[in-house]
């Protein structure tokens, strides 16, 4: 399986992971095989269709024999073609196979290829000094520069400064509108911008060779005006850190003699001109490409040679249907193969490291990696949460300088509180990230309680896993059996072992955010379970809300206020500084009026996740936004509902809430194929996907990929990858964007429904079964919606 990336510095071994040495350096392995499908829209769906049905339940079936998780992503699926008004599309799909290859413990990309060599279309960014060489070679048409200046605007808020494709609705306004009443005007729209796109293309490329004959530009930088997406798709997943290992290729030749029918006939099989003619330019790259693929990738490329009945593919004739099978069976015997050697060392690692727990007896190795897996998931979460935190260095001065001076002697725990949303586990985790380096014999332990909301952790579990890790660490005997001691003995624990561990001589740092999110069993939040008295050498610190019961009952308990620390507001300036300093590292900057609109709603409340919130909107912003079209929320509240505003009336307030909901309900976080299985099962979501349009194929019927992707890019700022046993599952990153999606989306009504299919999923219901839905003009149609049978996890 394929390794995560540890930190900077060489292996890192499991004594620096227990003793909290790893700052977030992942050492598990995935157990997932995710893999990317590219091909064009239109001339392999019937492949993609036989795989899905036939190929891929016989490797999901292999994968979950090797304890796997296999996961398709295939943007192409249920859309009928790119539209070429999306130019974010391209960044999505070469970003989901970074993601595929990044994740996947074996193969990663699967490129299927026909006769057509795809969209190629405008780039939706091109710095400013390729721009403007490209004026100068235009600048004899006047009319092309004037077209080229219309359409691309400066923007100087990009560092460097780079000229940004306007969305086609800026001059178009209908080509969006799919309402019936609009249709007039859309399709007057539509076929407006496809004359304006073919013109802007050609000002592009005919510059663009201009500049590169004159030594202006690269061969590549002008190679970019021509490259179709597929190509560079293929780029990224084949020839980008040589995916060969990772990859399996299959490719469609049409007999030349009946490709001279004429190209109408195979008119979604191969590039034609808007005037119906065959693309020869678009035909030449693509024999170049197949040329590189068949000199490079001669091991993992399976050809077939397919004679097509009235321009398509049809399954129900005996030679296609037999072209088909090959396929699938291909896939399945080369998928299986790399897997089972990817996996095959992998069980080998996993194996010899089970025997470095040296004293520990057998029966205690789950439990142990358990904790092990735990610690990792905090740590990587700490060192995230680190990488956004700026200032605050006056307070962790001051903590830093309350430990030291009670180091050796005895001492109660230190408490940072302060109201939510002000950065307590931020701070934290900088805390234990600054430790780290002055402890170098020293023991860090780091518990981030909230990250698991809704569920609320029991301080049972919280004490136990402590201990483990501690005694791993240390060296100390584990408790026997620690899982099943009661709650008085986890105490006598707890206690215990911070006494052995001082009395070793060794240093120990225990932090524990968020008490106050504690379950309320053994009534937690009278905190009788923290010790009021620490020994030498043996530093606990604990964070909670101010206004929160657990709060109350630690004032009660301390007899001094020296141990407390609030957080406070942060001020205006310590706030420019922020932003200036995530802006930097964004490679973005803000105009003089935009940086104090942002500072003007942040100044009132001072609140780190006001600004958090604040700073992913400005990412948005170009110089040219005006500021009558800059919307911010006065506080952290507002600023979340102008954020799932904007997220309405991109994607559809439907197919938000279901997926903002679906993630908030799920106890430890959702695969995105378990997301996109469930978003698939709910009618309202389909029933607003297709509210316009039919589905390719209303007897099997998904929510395409390229919809969830698109939402997941404009959500990046507010999830998380969390990795559990190897999977990784996304969840939201903080618990007040839980809350928030809890009280606009989850009424009571919507709330029971999608509990429903959440439990309707997870048992199987609907798996291999059909399912009725409604949808716009038609009557009550029943459909495959391809969910998995017995997920693996459950809700």
């Amino acid at each position: 399986m394929a390794e995560r990336p540890a930190a900077a510095g060489g292996d890192i071994s499991l004594q620096d992971v227990l003793r909290g040495r790893t700052d977030g350096a992942e050492r598990t392995s995935s157990c997932m095989i995710r893999v990317f499908v590219s091909s064009t829209f239109t001339d392999m769906g019937s492949e993609r269709k036989a795989l899905l049905e036939k190929a891929y339940p016989e490797v999901l079936a292999f994968c979950r024999s090797l304890g796997l998780v296999f996961e398709v992503v295939d943007p192409c699926w249920g859309i009928r073609s790119v539209p070429s008004g999306d130019p974010e599309a391209c960044e999505i799909f070469l970003q989901e196979i970074k993601n595929c290859k990044r994740i996947s413990a074996g193969p990663a990309f699967i490129a299927l290829l026909g006769n057509r060599y795809g969209v190629r279309a405008l780039p939706r960014l091109i710095p400013e000094k390729q721009f403007e060489v490209l004026l100068s070679k235009l600048s004899k048409n006047r009319e092309g520069v004037k077209k080229l200046n219309q359409w691309f605007l400066k923007d100087d808020n990009a560092v460097p400064p780079t000229y940004v494709l306007q969305p086609i609705t800026a001059h178009f306004p209908h080509y969006s509108d799919l309402r019936p009443e609009s249709g007039p005007q859309r399709d007057k729209n539509v076929l407006s911008w496809h004359c304006t796109e073919t013109q802007l293309l050609q000002l592009l490329r005919s510059a663009a060779t201009d500049a590169e004959a004159a030594g202006d530009i690269t061969a590549e930088q002008k190679q970019h005006f021509f490259t179709s997406v597929t190509e560079r798709e293929f780029e990224e997943g084949l020839w980008m850190d040589d995916g060969e290992p990772s990859a399996l290729i299959f490719v469609r030749e049409i007999p030349r003699q009946r490709a001279r029918d004429g190209p109408k006939r195979f008119a979604k099989f191969m590039d034609l001109t808007a005037g119906g003619l065959l693309d020869a330019e678009a035909q030449g790259l693509l024999t170049g490409l197949k040329s590189r693929l068949y000199a490079t990738f001669q091991k993992i490329l399976n050809l077939h040679c397919v004679e097509l009945c009235k321009g398509s593919i049809d399954p129900k004739r005996k030679e296609h249907a037999q072209y088909l099978d090959s396929v699938c069976e291909q896939f399945v015997s080369q998928m299986t193969a790399r897997i089972a050697a990817a996996v095959g060392p992998s069980v080998e690692r996993r194996r010899r490291r089970g025997k470095v727990w040296g004293s520990i007896e057998e029966e205690k190795g789950e439990i142990s990696e358990q904790v092990v897996e735990e610690v990792e998931r905090h740590a990587a979460m700490s060192s995230e949460l680190c990488r956004g935190f700026y200032g605050r260095e006056g307070l962790l001065g001051k903590l830093c300088l309350a430990m030291w001076e009670s180091t050796n002697v005895h001492h109660g725990p230190l408490v940072v509180h302060g109201a939510a949303g002000m950065g307590k586990t931020a701070l934290l985790c900088k805390l234990a990230q600054e430790m780290r380096r002055v402890l170098e014999a020293g023991v860090v332990v780091v518990r981030l309680l909230s990250v698991r909301h809704p569920q609320r952790p029991d301080i049972d579990h919280v004490l136990c896993s402590v201990c483990l890790q501690i005694c791993l660490a240390c060296g100390l005997a584990p408790p026997t059996p620690p899982m099943t001691s009661t709650h008085l003995e986890l105490l006598r624990l707890f206690r215990n072992v911070l006494v052995e561990v001082s009395q070793q001589g060794n240093t120990l740092l225990v932090i524990l955010d968020a008490l106050d999110q504690l379950s309320d069993q053994h009534h937690a939040h009278k905190l009788r379970w923290l010790p009021a008295d620490l020994p030498p050498n043996v530093h606990l610190v604990v964070s909670m809300d101010t206004n929160s019961e657990a709060f109350a009952n630690m004032r009660l308990k301390s007899e001094t206020l020296e141990s407390f620390f609030e957080v406070e507001r942060l001020s205006r300036d310590e706030g420019k500084q922020i932003m200036e300093s995530y802006l930097r590292a964004s490679q973005r900057t803000l105009t003089p009026e935009q940086s104090d609109a942002a500072l003007q709603s942040f100044a009132p409340a001072g609140c780190p996740l006001h600004l958090k919130l604040i700073l992913s909107a400005t990412k948005r912003w170009t110089s040219f936004t005006p500021l009558t079209e800059i919307h911010l929320g006065a506080n952290t509240q507002e600023m979340m509902s102008q954020i799932f505003l904007m997220l309405e009336e991109k994607h559809g307030k439907e197919l938000v809430g279901a997926a903002l909901g679906y993630i908030t309900l799920a106890r430890e976080g959702l695969l995105e194929a378990e997301l996109r299985d469930l978003m698939s099962l709910d009618d309202d979501v389909i029933s607003e996907v297709y509210r316009y349009s039919l589905p390719p194929t209303p007897s099997l019927i998904r929510l395409p990929s390229l919809l969830w992707a698109r939402l997941r890019r404009d959500l990046e700022d507010q999830l998380e990858e969390r990795w559990t046993g190897g999977v990784a599952a996304i969840a939201f990153n903080n618990r007040r964007l839980c809350e928030a999606v809890s009280a606009r989306y989850l009424t009571s009504e919507r709330r029971g429904r999608s509990l429903r299919i959440l439990a309707e999923y997870f048992l199987g219901r609907w798996s291999g079964k059909l399912k009725p839905v409604t949808l716009p003009g038609l009557s009550l149609l029943l459909s495959d919606r391809k969910t998995a049978d017995s997920p693996r996890r459950s809700s």
